[in-house]
């Protein structure tokens, strides 16, 4: 609570997931509907942020498609969290040949920049939201797993691990119970701050035309949709931009936070 930045994180992406869970009850209009009468307005009293090409309010399809974009911030990260992780644990400690496997198929995708590599998922698998997820999840994974294994080969040299080998727990055991549990912190750490990664490599995918498809949006969509009016109807992409750059924001100084907290050596100073 005394980093007040982490703290301004975290109230704006809690408000970023309450307007997004609640988007039924706080859009004024449906997302969807379309009123060629009111096309292209500005932002008003009666829209807010102003209508699209289609006469649809802007506000309410901003807080729909905060649904789909957090959606896709936190599910890759789950994804590529427990696959990292499971790498992470197994080349630091069992190592041998094991560990030289993982870490050069590792090196191989952190030899490829990470949209590119995404852009390469999605082209071979077909556009669509989840195979962008699995395509953020995939370019995730070496940076949790070398976390990973930076602790477990520091932790597998400790007392306690060599007093549970010699007391007969197996390698499972050993892993879960004693090595995961000790390298929580920075885990936590590096998933939080991959939220925001995560949602704007997603929406950068959907600008593209290789995420979210239409009629379903979410704010790299509507980026996408809105770049062919500016400047003259700047509303149509300043407002998701404008979403898109509070979450990683937010999710940032949060992990930020958390990484000053969980370090002991910051927190003592």
């Amino acid at each position: 609570m005394r980093n007040r930045m982490a703290v301004i994180g975290l109230i704006v992406f809690i408000l970023l997931i309450l307007t997004a869970v609640f988007a039924p009850q706080l859009a004024p209009f449906d997302p969807d509907k379309q009123d060629w009468r009111a096309r292209l307005q500005g932002p008003s009293a009666a829209h807010l942020f102003g209508t699209d090409e289609f006469g649809r309010d802007m506000l309410s399809r901003t807080l729909f498609g905060g649904q789909i974009s957090l959606v896709a911030g936190v599910v890759p990260v789950i994804i590529g969290a427990t696959l990292g992780t499971l790498m992470g644990l197994t080349a630091g400690y069992l190592g041998g040949r094991w560990d030289q496997l993982m870490m050069r198929f590792l090196d191989v995708l952190l030899a490829l920049p990470s949209i590119f590599l995404a852009l390469a998922i999605v082209g071979t698998l077909g556009p669509g939201l989840f195979n962008a997820m699995l395509a953020v999840a995939v370019v995730s994974i070496p940076g949790y797993a070398r976390v990973v294994r930076g602790q477990v080969l520091t932790l597998r040299e400790r007392d306690y691990i060599t007093a549970a080998v010699a007391a007969g727990a197996g390698h499972a055991r050993v892993i879960f119970r004693h090595l995961l549990r000790n390298i929580l912190s920075p885990l936590l750490v590096q998933a939080t701050l991959s939220v925001g990664f995560s949602i704007l490599t997603t929406a950068s995918l959907s600008f593209l035309g290789l995420g979210t498809q239409p009629p379903t949006s979410d704010w790299g969509e509507m980026l996408a949709s809105g770049r062919q009016y500016l400047p003259d109807a700047w509303w149509l992409a300043v407002f998701p931009g404008l979403f898109v750059m509070l979450a990683v924001l937010s999710v940032n100084l949060l992990g930020d936070g958390l990484r000053d907290f969980l370090d002991p050596r910051s927190r003592n100073d």
